[in-house]
């Protein structure tokens, strides 16, 4: 069952685009809430536990834009406090373009400062292709300007400079501009999902043509402890070789 009670729906598709449309144009006044978040969310999410990879991905019925609906409600009814999970839940759950970008939309709006948004950052690299470019970079900036997590700031900023990183060639000033602000962005995270991503995104600095190839470590035939460093300067002949 859909709370709060859903009028007779439109096309589904249609449906979850306007509504969040106008949620984000005209924000709702906070309503007291009927019972404990933690409860409303563990409701919500039995409900999309509940459909079928069929109805996932179907834009012609309602039960992925009636869910979202509820999400975006549950959202505004509690507020910055407790409605990140809401938010994250219905970033992940939609797969219709314009329901992703008025979702993104709705929480640069009215969330971007809320501190129950700090699991958001995974879901940020992925909204460049799945709701536009400028949708996304919206979100991220305003991220980066209002969060109180500097988890999820540092992961807006990666979401933002991602295509500069991968596209510029290293040791241009656009590159190295980028690089230097992801750099202290990222500095003293915790989070090892984004310490990967950040590793990735400049191990082609390494791997380029004339690149100083990474620094191999291991122990040779006699056991001996040895470093690729160690033969800077001589003619190295790696030998790549299997027993399958």
């Amino acid at each position: 069952m859909i709370w709060p009670p859903l009028a007779p729906r439109a096309p589904a598709c249609l449906l979850v685009a306007a509504s969040l449309a106008v949620a984000t144009a005209h924000p709702a006044t906070a309503q007291e809430p009927s019972q404990p978040a933690a409860q409303r969310l563990v409701e919500l999410r039995r409900e999309r536990d509940a459909l079928t990879p069929q109805q996932r991905r179907s834009l012609l019925t309602g039960e992925v834009d009636a869910l979202l609906d509820a999400y975006v409600a549950a959202a505004k009814v509690y507020r910055e406090g407790d409605a990140g999970p809401f938010l994250i839940d219905a970033l992940e759950l939609a797969s219709e373009r314009r329901a992703v970008r008025n979702i993104a939309n709705l929480i640069a709006a009215d969330f971007s400062a809320s501190p129950s948004l700090d699991a958001l950052g995974p879901v940020l690299p992925t909204l460049k292709t799945r709701c536009g470019v400028k949708a996304a970079n919206d979100l991220f900036t305003k991220l980066e300007r209002d969060t109180p997590s500097p988890r999820l700031r540092a992961w807006a900023v990666l979401a933002r400079l991602e295509t500069i990183l991968r596209s510029a060639k290293p040791g241009t000033e656009r590159y190295e501009t980028a690089k230097a602000a992801l750099t202290a962005a990222v500095q003293g995270i915790d989070d090892d999902a984004l310490q990967a991503q950040f590793v990735t995104l400049f191990a082609r600095e390494h791997t380029t043509l004339g690149a100083i190839a990474p620094d191999i470590a291991g122990k040779d035939l006699d056991d001996v402890a040895f470093k690729l460093s160690d033969y800077k300067g001589k003619v190295v002949l790696l030998d790549f070789w299997g027993d399958w």
